[in-house]
């Protein structure tokens, strides 16, 4: 028990320190994205993948341990309190994880859409639009996200055919993680595509977490367990077991 509560608080304080340096870099640039460049918000974002991965490896050590007691149908209630206190501050540092590393890949892919913009017929509009600028339409559908998530359907055509057909990784992973939870056949098959298909590990993991809308559907459980067993990239790989582990 010791050992992994001694590493729940260095993934603590590791989160903590990062967070410090993107504050710091905000508050001395007086800008939103601190000044930095795509390449050092890539970098962060690596960072808190990394991060991640090792607040679930350790959330699932927390899970298989054994409560002293526990055989015996009678867990030691301290240790007991002590490992639901660990799960649940995992859980709170994994969703904060998630939620910057959101933010940070709307930073890296989405820079120009004007403020102004804001309603969501004008963004429809403009996420719709192929003769705009990737980065700005997906900066337009992170506002029509965040304003509205359901009308996302109306934009599942424009941003399917995005996904298959961008240069950009960047753009391609926003895509499937802006696109979560919207469940419609045309995107299903362009994310398994992306699952099967793209060149860059960070799309196939991206992919691979948010096929999770459709982890009942046979076809999918079936592409993420070849994901899972042979998907050159170790991240991928274990983004695949844990979508087909989840309820």
């Amino acid at each position: 028990m010791p050992r992994q509560l001694s590493a729940a608080v260095a993934i603590a304080l590791s989160i903590a320190a990062l967070l410090a340096v993107i504050a710091q870099s905000r508050s001395n640039t007086g800008r939103e994205d601190g000044g930095a460049s795509a390449e050092d918000l890539r970098a962060m974002k690596e960072e808190l993948g990394s991060l991640g991965a090792s607040i679930r490896a350790l959330r699932s050590r927390v899970d298989s341990m054994n409560i002293p007691g526990a055989t015996a149908g009678e867990p030691d209630a301290a240790v007991s309190g002590r490992l639901d206190g660990l799960r649940q501050e995992l859980d709170r540092i994994a969703k904060r994880l998630a939620d910057i590393e959101a933010k940070l890949d709307s930073k890296i892919a989405e820079p120009s859409v004007p403020a102004q913009v804001d309603d969501t017929a004008s963004l429809r509009t403009q996420i719709n639009d192929a003769a705009i600028a990737p980065q700005d339409r997906i900066r337009a559908l992170v506002m029509l996200r965040t304003k509205s998530p359901d009308e996302r359907g109306a934009v599942v055509d424009s941003m399917a055919a995005l996904l298959e057909a961008c240069d950009d990784a960047d753009v391609r992973a926003s895509v499937i993680r802006n696109m979560h939870g919207i469940d419609s056949p045309r995107l299903k098959q362009a994310v398994l595509q992306a699952l099967a298909r793209d060149g860059e590990a960070r799309v196939r993991e991206q992919a691979a977490k948010d096929l999770d809308t459709w982890r009942n559907d046979p076809e999918v459980k079936a592409a993420l367990e070849s994901a899972r067993l042979s998907d050159p990239s170790d991240k991928v790989r274990r983004r695949a077991e844990e979508t087909l582990s989840k309820d």
